[in-house]
């Protein structure tokens, strides 16, 4: 009921949400609950983290806590890691990891590839990985190049390639380019906003000091300038005392000058500086 999960320290709104999530909860007698509430505990997580975790995920305090952690264990993840995923990912709990790490696999990852990925993006499992695989090689890349890039940054799978690709046609770049500079850093479809966003960031750049050819070349190697606020970047720059010559020349965007230090606008300037 809900005085009995209030009773275990649930606020009323953790409790409706709960409710809303995983109705069956509410079936729960304070004395099964109390036990679910001690074994998630003695299993290493705290107080306030499992009360994040059942909030998000309400049906773990109705399953069987070794049990349902040593099936983690057996498809691969240390315990360490559960216990360092599951306060942020609680769902992990609840999904088919099995399948998803062997389509992975069939696909091409190593399993200990593939085991990276997941801990850096477990939320990869809600993913329709044989999908979202077809989607990427209809945009023009093979199995192997799709695999290196969601090796390199599993995030990559959430993102549409097609449209990302064509907006980043818009904003100038070649599709031979697009595909080759994917590959080497996923990151530049990850970071691609709507081709509105992009043109406009790409014309504060250009007017700021930035060669449009420079610009295309800059974000191909830090894609993050996409979605930065180049504007308030640069602002910042002179305000923690550099000129602006200093920070366009920086960031790589005087005449002649190698394209070294584009991660520049990404900086807290003025707290690197103190």
């Amino acid at each position: 009921s809900v005085s009995d999960l209030v009773a275990l320290g649930f606020t009323e709104q953790q409790v409706l949400k709960m409710a809303e999530t995983y109705p069956p909860i509410m079936d729960c007698t304070l004395a099964d609950l109390q036990q679910s509430v001690l074994d998630w505990v003695d299993a290493g997580f705290t107080r306030e983290q499992l009360n994040q975790m059942a909030a998000s995920a309400p049906k773990m305090l109705d399953l069987d806590v070794e049990s349902t952690l040593q099936l983690l264990v057996q498809v691969g993840f240390t315990r360490a890691q559960v216990l360092k995923i599951l306060p942020s990912y609680p769902q992990l709990l609840l999904l088919d990891v099995e399948e998803t790490i062997g389509l992975l696999v069939s696909a091409g990852h190593t399993r200990a590839q593939v085991m990276k990925m997941v801990i850096a993006f477990p939320q990869i499992f809600e993913l329709d990985v044989e999908k979202r695989f077809e989607l990427f090689i209809a945009a023009g890349f093979t199995q192997e190049q799709v695999v290196t890039m969601a090796t390199k940054q599993p995030a990559v799978l959430t993102v549409n390639a097609e449209e990302k690709i064509t907006v980043l046609l818009a904003g100038g770049f070649t599709r031979q380019e697009v595909m080759k500079r994917a590959v080497t850093n996923p990151n530049l479809l990850l970071h691609t906003a709507d081709t509105h966003k992009l043109a406009q960031k790409v014309d504060y750049l250009v007017n700021a000091g930035f060669k449009h050819e420079q610009v295309l070349k800059v974000a191909a190697d830090f894609p993050q300038l996409l979605a930065l606020d180049a504007a308030k970047r640069i602002d910042l720059a002179v305000e923690a005392g550099f000129t602006r010559a200093q920070v366009l020349k920086m960031a790589g965007a005087s005449l002649g000058y190698r394209y070294l230090y584009p991660e520049f606008l990404g900086l807290d300037l003025k707290e690197k500086i103190e």
